[in-house]
């Protein structure tokens, strides 16, 4: 063999054993869910809120996550749990407070306490440096700075708000008025004023956003007489403008969730969903079993708090496989941490 057939040889061998050897060892990773956090109010007019945390990879649940750990109660009335930057914030609204946690540990990271009177309830963020929180007892949405909770500004808004998200630069605040609110505020956040005020039907309080869409609920009146129907709004969170509106015959009172394909679920006498695009499309029935949705992608998952009970409903195929006990009178608010694994 010449001295050039063998220097080829060696040179397309060694190529092909290292191509081989990259594949081989080439590790493909993937996103599964790890935990989902629960906060719980606790029985109305006591002080014993907690935070419940169901672990995915061992199908289990730590009832009283917050108190096992760190030895005391959450403030009174956990309302809401929002996650960033590794970080879990939870809004105690009668104990007008933010605590911050270790969502791996749950152990107390910093917690601060609001002048009394106040009540923060939801919190956002779309950075995890500066987060908007509304105080429902006050009227007001806080600007707050994250690393040490200190509130930076304050907007007034209408009566009792309610949760609120953020699309761009505007921070949609839903003006629940504790039922007799009728108002979405729309803040510009770069100057912290009300930049256009949206006239919905009664009691807006949830809200969830899809891209650049934003799913309002208006609760309605269940207890006045005539009932007053509850309405589902779809807007355009780009230019604040109404496209569709859905009525929900004798009024409802869920947490809203968004699947990927666009469609939002609640609870109304069990699980229903309707899709979404530039207007609504038909309301289907998802699920017998009742509380407030939790999805992973596309799929009911769990219901929580049905019947106002304190309970974690699993669900397959929208049938109930399993019920874990959560801390007293959850929320009906949750958020859903991930981790990446190796296949």
């Amino acid at each position: 063999m010449s001295f050039k057939l063998l220097f080829s040889f060696l040179f397309i061998s060694a190529i092909f054993f290292s191509c081989s050897e990259s594949s081989d060892s080439e590790e493909v990773s993937t996103t599964i869910p790890d935990k989902l956090f629960i906060p719980a109010y606790g029985p109305f007019g006591t002080s014993n809120a907690d935070l419940s945390v169901y672990d995915f990879s061992g199908d289990s649940i730590y009832t009283f996550a917050y108190k096992s750990v760190n030895g005391k109660q959450l403030p009174a009335g956990a309302q809401s749990v929002f996650l960033t930057h590794n970080l879990l914030y939870i809004c105690s609204v009668d104990g007008n407070s933010i605590t911050v946690l270790n969502p791996e540990t749950f152990k107390e990271v910093l917690q601060k306490t609001y002048p009394t009177g106040t009540g923060v309830n939801y919190l956002t963020s779309a950075d995890g440096i500066t987060g908007y929180a509304t105080d429902v007892y006050q009227a007001q949405v806080y600007k707050i700075r994250l690393s040490d909770l200190s509130v930076l500004d304050t907007v007034k808004v209408g009566n009792y708000p309610w949760q609120l998200e953020l699309i761009g630069n505007r921070l949609f605040v839903a003006n629940s008025g504790y039922g007799y609110g009728n108002t979405i505020s729309v803040i510009d956040i770069s100057n912290m004023t009300v930049s256009k005020t949206l006239t919905v039907s009664e009691n807006p309080t949830f809200m969830k956003k899809s891209g650049t869409r934003l799913l309002v609920e208006c609760s309605g009146i269940s207890w006045s007489t005539p009932v007053v129907d509850g309405k589902l709004y779809l807007i355009n969170g780009e230019t604040a403008t109404k496209l569709d509106s859905l009525t929900i015959t004798g009024g409802f009172y869920s947490e809203l969730s968004v699947s990927e394909n666009q469609s939002v679920f609640f609870e109304k006498s069990g699980i229903k969903k309707v899709s979404f695009d530039a207007k609504f499309g038909s309301l289907t029935e998802v699920s017998l079993v009742g509380g407030n949705p939790v999805l992973i992608g596309n799929d009911l998952k769990f219901t929580i708090g049905e019947s106002y009970s304190s309970t974690l409903k699993k669900i397959e195929n929208g049938l109930l496989v399993k019920t874990f006990k959560t801390a007293d009178s959850p929320s009906g608010n949750y958020v859903i941490s991930f981790k990446t694994v190796k296949k």
